[in-house]
């Protein structure tokens, strides 16, 4: 049997990577209203194709970071708090897609602040 004390934080962060990527879009889903916040910050309506690329994009950047943090609260029972200044967006998007994913992302990463509950 393996123990947390074999397994290292990237062991761990990798096992949980695909259900940490799949819960975002969940709490995108049910939670945020990707929409209206687009909505909020371009003043316009956004299209399918808007909607699905700022689901990716929050996701996409966030994982990494959220799957470390749940690795450290696995392995210690705590986690450092994710500053902003972690998370660069990769990817050469629209700037209207920026903004939104951004403005939500800051809300999300404002939840993880090193409590594991």
């Amino acid at each position: 049997m393996i123990s947390k004390r074999d397994l290292t934080l990237n062991d761990i962060s990798n096992v949980i990577d695909t259900a940490v990527h799949e819960y975002l879009h969940y709490v995108l889903d049910k939670k945020y209203l990707v929409a209206s916040t687009f909505m909020l910050m371009t003043k316009r309506i956004p299209s399918v194709v808007d909607d699905g690329v700022i689901h990716e994009l929050i996701a996409w950047t966030l994982t990494p970071h959220v799957s470390r943090y749940v690795a450290k609260c696995i392995k210690y029972g705590s986690a450092d708090k994710i500053s902003n200044a972690e998370l660069t967006i990769h990817y050469p998007i629209k700037r209207r897609h920026a903004l939104t994913a951004r403005k939500i992302i800051n809300e999300l990463l404002m939840r993880l602040n090193g409590d594991c509950k």
